[in-house]
């Protein structure tokens, strides 16, 4: 077996691990999932699981780290577009979308991350901490480019709060806005919230 093959049948492994443990999360909580189970589940030994994953928590954090690629991969997107407002308004759509997709992980984390160690909280900080930093980028970008008020205040605070709304409607998608809106027009609400205060 060459290298590459090896190479894709333990990420294949590590995926299906990785989507036993998500599910298995959602559907009956953190705490009452036992390392077994996510074995059976992904079709694994539990030596199989363990020889990927040290614990449980470990296995948390790739969930999170997965879903956070995901972000990232929608805020890098529109670099091509050449607008301001329009890239940060695609990347915030995008974000929004990405977060959709993985609602399941927001409800495990909010529920679950004070049962991780501290280091572990760190890694997913971090990782909150570098999608808020692409976000509040792509607003100073628009305010040397003039598009954007330079009078706006505390930037890093409103990209947080931008990243924030996206967790709101991961949220609360399900019971709360399902009656209510859409993602689109939930985002283009947001984002006419975003215009006026970035442009006024």
């Amino acid at each position: 077996m060459t290298s590459a093959i090896r190479e894709m049948v333990r990420d294949a492994r590590q995926t299906a691990i990785l989507d036993a443990a998500r599910n298995l999360f959602c559907r009956q909580g953190y705490h009452k999932t036992s390392m077994p189970e996510i074995a059976k589940a992904a079709g694994a030994s539990v030596g199989l699981v363990y020889y990927h994953f040290d614990n449980k928590a470990e296995l948390l954090v790739a969930i999170v780290e997965e879903f956070h690629a995901a972000g990232l991969a929608a805020l890098e997107g529109p670099q091509n577009i050449t607008d301001p407002r329009e890239r940060l308004d695609t990347a915030v759509r995008d974000l929004f979308a990405a977060f959709d997709r993985v609602s399941k992980v927001f409800v495990i984390l909010y529920k679950d991350i004070s049962s991780l160690s501290r280091e572990e909280r760190q890694r997913i900080f971090a990782l909150e901490d570098d999608t808020v930093n692409h976000v509040a980028t792509l607003i100073q970008e628009g305010q040397q480019a003039g598009v954007f008020s330079v009078d706006a205040p505390n930037i890093p605070l409103l990209a947080a709060n931008i990243v924030g709304l996206g967790h709101l409607w991961a949220l609360k998608k399900t019971w709360y806005f399902a009656s209510r809106l859409t993602l689109a027009e939930y985002t283009t609400t947001q984002l006419q919230y975003l215009h006026k205060l970035l442009e006024e």
